[in-house]
């Protein structure tokens, strides 16, 4: 039997549909490797900015954390340096309370021994000792901190927070308890005490008026450092006492300035001043 030779045009027509076949198969896998590239890409562009995000996250909650370690302690040093010993630190009691908040904090990131043993040593005995200790150590561990950008440069600044503190003037208040509580529901959370600097020239007249009915008896100026009270009296008293409680107001130190600060405060000033002074008239 005779072989039958295929048609030529058969062939090239086969020869032409197995080419184009394997170029089909060809392009769909460079194009499916080029997507998997591009995905690759992408997931390893989204990994690092994911790692950079988590990294500046990082570095802000630690250069925030240090700033309230330092500078609720350096508060805690100024205030006591002023006011001295009271009542065995009864009247610091949210002070201490919120220094041991955020020195836990920094002994969760760093738990040595030593800073444990400072903070222990300065809440059983919270003198001014263990509290510029504890300040010395913080600063220390910034030093330690790798991945703080400028390290050097985060610690002098805020080693000098309580150097320009103690050589400028500043004003210091302390914000309501409820007010703050308010605020953390709406997802703020404000300090205990809160300072802003200030010029002496910068005061309005209102405001230098009242400062010196609170201190010019006892420092016969407005100190660089004070506190914001309120005057009371004491029934049977014969004076009115213009440092007869601190003031604590419902204020974001954030969204205020201390101009706006200080006419709130001197509004309610006035009005126990007001009170004050009936009551002393009751007592003539």
């Amino acid at each position: 039997m005779e072989d039958k030779l295929l048609d030529p045009t058969l062939i090239g027509v086969i020869i032409g549909s197995f080419l184009s076949l394997i170029g089909n198969i060809l392009t769909q896998h460079f194009s499916i490797k080029k997507e998997e590239r591009q995905w690759e890409r992408q997931r390893i562009t989204l990994k690092e900015e994911r790692e950079e995000k988590s990294k500046a996250n990082e570095i802000e909650y630690l250069r925030e954390l240090y700033h309230k370690c330092v500078l609720s302690l350096s508060v805690y040093l100024t205030n006591i340096q002023q006011n001295g010993k009271d009542d065995e630190y009864n009247s610091y009691v949210n002070e201490i309370k919120e220094i041991h908040h955020w020195l836990s904090l920094l002994l969760l990131r760093h738990p040595h021994k030593k800073l444990s043993q400072l903070i222990d040593s300065f809440l059983h005995d919270p003198d001014g000792y263990y509290a510029e200790q504890l300040r010395k150590y913080v600063l220390e561990l910034v030093e330690q901190e790798e991945v703080l950008d400028s390290p050097g440069r985060i610690k002098e600044a805020l080693s000098s927070n309580k150097e320009n503190k103690e050589k400028g003037r500043t004003i210091t208040f302390q914000i309501k308890e409820s007010y703050r509580r308010q605020q953390m529901v709406s997802g703020i959370e404000l300090p205990q005490t809160h300072y802003y600097p200030y010029e002496f020239n910068s005061l309005t007249n209102e405001h230098r008026e009242r400062l010196l009915k609170v201190y010019f008896q006892s420092f016969k100026r407005i100190p660089e450092n004070v506190q914001l009270f309120l005057p009371i009296h004491h029934p049977g008293a014969k004076q009115i006492n213009y440092q007869g409680k601190s003031w604590k107001a419902e204020v974001n130190p954030a969204s205020s300035n201390l101009n706006e600060v200080l006419d709130l405060w001197g509004e309610e000033f006035d009005k126990h001043l007001a009170l004050a002074e009936q009551g002393l008239q009751g007592n003539a």
